[in-house]
């Protein structure tokens, strides 16, 4: 699939993958930190911001997405960051084009199935706000906050509204593909054997993304990872903690 992406920078190719409900647009800020040193490539995932919808919707099919990227733009030692979901895309992607890849930064996501009804719950609360009766950001906002008491969650989810030709509300990422293949996303990548390149994975201290016993599989696949924890952060570690995650990127890349 031909992936939407913003670019900043000029420099060696970074490639930045998203979370489950990012899109580029979320990390533009953070990006241009990183554009005097990098060409920096943000591409929407498939069903997320402005890329194509599809039912299919897994690992397999984002990796390929990514491999068709590198290649369009003819990327060369390419260093890939992945946060969250990204980060299960990049693992997947890298353990087999490895020798592809320059560096690999995975954030607040370890290579293992997750059990987690948030993000179902998410979906459904979306799919059931009537967007014809909503005028406003910030009556969408209210309605969300009945069923969201955190105000960053919603925050996200607002950064996923948009006004269509009619002037009228809809969700730009494709809720039907991603509530019927939940389980995919949840899942584990298939991850095709150990990456050998140097790794840096970075967790959230006040995430549970990334737990103690997740690290002896994650240097099983990663024999080379190097792993920081940054205290302040929650699983949203280019928000909350922007600064120290770059202090951490620039050292490593």
């Amino acid at each position: 699939m031909k992936l939407f992406y913003r670019q900043v920078g000029r420099g060696t190719p970074l490639l930045i993958l998203h979370g489950l409900f990012g899109m580029s647009d979320n990390w533009m800020t953070f990006a241009e930190k990183l554009a005097d040193r990098y060409t920096v490539y943000i591409p929407d995932m498939r069903n997320h911001g402005r890329s194509g919808h599809d039912p299919l919707f897994n690992y397999a099919v984002m990796a390929r997405d990514v491999g068709e990227f590198i290649t369009t733009h003819q990327l060369q030692d390419v260093k890939i960051i992945g946060h969250s979901m990204g980060g299960k895309v990049a693992m997947e992607y890298v353990t087999g084009n490895g020798t592809k890849v320059g560096k690999l930064v995975i954030i607040d996501i370890a290579p293992k199935t997750y059990q987690n009804p948030f993000f179902a719950k998410l979906v459904s609360i979306l799919e059931n706000m009537d967007l014809r009766q909503i005028r406003t950001y910030s009556e969408a906002d209210r309605r969300l906050s009945e069923k969201i008491s955190r105000q960053a969650i919603r925050q996200l989810m607002l950064k996923n509204l948009y006004r269509n030709a009619q002037n009228r509300f809809e969700w730009k990422p494709n809720l039907q593909a991603i509530k019927q293949n939940m389980d995919k996303i949840l899942d584990a990548p298939n991850l095709a054997g150990p990456y050998q390149g140097a790794t840096l994975f970075v967790r959230g201290g006040q995430s549970d993304y990334m737990e103690d016993g997740d690290l002896k599989l994650i240097r099983a696949y990663f024999p080379r990872a190097r792993i920081e924890t940054i205290s302040k952060a929650n699983h949203w570690v280019h928000a909350t903690a922007a600064d120290e995650l770059l202090h951490l990127l620039r050292n490593f890349l």
